[in-house]
């Protein structure tokens, strides 16, 4: 994997949000895996589900991919504001914190 399109390294600083295996891609489109824990790597499918229903309920439609549908695929329309691409960033924090402060689920930012 080249380090400008994936990273798996843990920063130092811990977010309330949903265990994250691997964040990569190219450009405008990315991946998020979600995984239900960094030791077992057991595929995050149900909060997954619910990442992406209240990104959906939010204004903002994002698409599960991947074996297990532990992937959130995010692809950014190439005439899209930075104001925009800030709220819909804004939508996806929100979701990933939602739903894992409910789980009681702890991952690091990349």
């Amino acid at each position: 994997m080249n380090s400008a399109t994936s990273s798996s390294a843990e920063p130092a600083n811990a977010t309330p949000l949903a265990h994250r295996r691997d964040v990569r891609g190219l450009g405008g489109m990315q991946a998020i895996e979600l995984v239900q824990s960094q030791e077992t790597k057991a595929p995050a499918t149900e909060e997954t589900k619910q990442i992406t229903h209240h990104c959906y309920e939010h204004g903002l439609i994002t698409i599960t991919a991947g074996t297990y549908s532990n992937v959130i695929r995010v692809l950014v329309p190439l005439v899209a504001t930075k104001e925009q691409i800030d709220e819909g960033l804004d939508v996806l924090e929100s979701a990933l914190a939602n739903v894992c402060d409910k789980k009681g689920a702890v991952a690091q930012l990349v």
